[in-house]
């Protein structure tokens, strides 16, 4: 009943670890356990969590221990995004308090907190549940959710390999890259504004993540092909002959690749790699275009 449980789901098995038993003369712990690198990487809150207010005013109120995973930010039973502050004081939530539904600092309570419903059909609520399911199911394969994901190659790789994945699309969202063509592109087509209305900057930062990355995987592969011709186009008049941009907007070849993604040499995780990291070239090159040159690396 810790976290540990999920060790073997969040991190690759190079990674696993074991612990010596608190009994003397005990065998070692026989299961893998998460390592310092996990927790800093997935995100584990180990003094602080979320907590959804309907799940509070149940009988017993209750924590899920998964809550204190940061890339987890919706119930699911009550489709509510998590709230992570106290609406008093802005304290973080203790995972060890007096009381579930009252803030130990000032008294406030958690239930007075501001209540985001998420629809079904938003692509938060679809990344969310596929998230889920990659984290608790036996296999990722026996996904019985939304069909909007049967054919996506999600579904063919190891949980492990989703968190992966999702780490390693959190590059596509920094700051810096917030103005290019690419992640423009992205929002426009799988995020609206009030989405999400949480209170918190990490849970929204969560949130616009989990729909971007989903609505890639979805609908295989005609929601990739599009963001990629809607970037083509947009780009097709800043094109100069000899420049760098000359070179990193030929998409023919990443096209062809994701349609024969099936019967290539690649495994489904190496493919989805690859795409991530060519999405990411072009959000630098597009962001360095639009900022006008300012900013190239040396």
């Amino acid at each position: 009943m810790t976290l540990h449980r999920f060790a073997a789901r969040l991190q690759s098995p190079e990674k696993e670890a074991r612990a010596p038993s608190s009994y003397t003369g005990a065998e070692s712990i026989d299961r893998p356990l998460l390592s310092r690198s996990a927790v800093r990487r997935v995100g584990v809150f180990l003094r602080n969590t979320k907590i959804c207010q309907d799940c509070l005013e149940e009988a017993p109120g209750y924590d899920r221990l998964f809550w204190r995973l940061r890339p987890v930010i919706l119930c699911q039973r009550h489709s509510l995004l998590l709230i992570d502050h106290c609406p008093s004081c802005s304290a973080p939530i203790p995972g060890l308090r007096s009381s579930p539904d009252r803030c130990p600092y000032c008294q406030g309570e958690y239930l007075q907190a501001h209540r985001a419903l998420t629809p079904p059909t938003s692509w938060l609520y679809e990344g969310q549940t596929l998230l889920q399911h990659v984290l608790t199911a036996e296999s990722a394969s026996d996904w019985t959710g939304s069909p909007t994901f049967a054919e996506s190659p999600i579904l063919r790789i190891e949980p492990w390999h989703y968190f992966a994945l999702l780490e390693r699309f959190e590059n596509l969202l920094q700051p810096r890259l917030a103005p290019s063509i690419v992640v423009q592109t992205l929002k426009k087509l799988a995020w609206e504004d009030d989405q999400s209305t949480s209170e918190s900057p990490a849970i929204r930062e969560v949130a616009i993540q989990i729909a971007l990355f989903h609505y890639l995987l979805a609908c295989w592969p005609e929601n990739l092909l599009a963001m990629i011709d809607r970037v083509a186009r947009q780009m097709k008049g800043q094109q100069v002959r000899g420049s760098m941009l000359e070179n990193f907007w030929q998409t023919d070849r990443l096209v062809q690749r994701i349609w024969s993604s099936s019967t290539n040499a690649d495994t489904p995780f190496v493919f989805l790699l690859q795409v991530f990291e060519e999405l990411y070239t072009w959000a630098t090159i597009s962001g360095i275009s639009s900022s006008g040159g300012k900013g190239v690396p040396s």
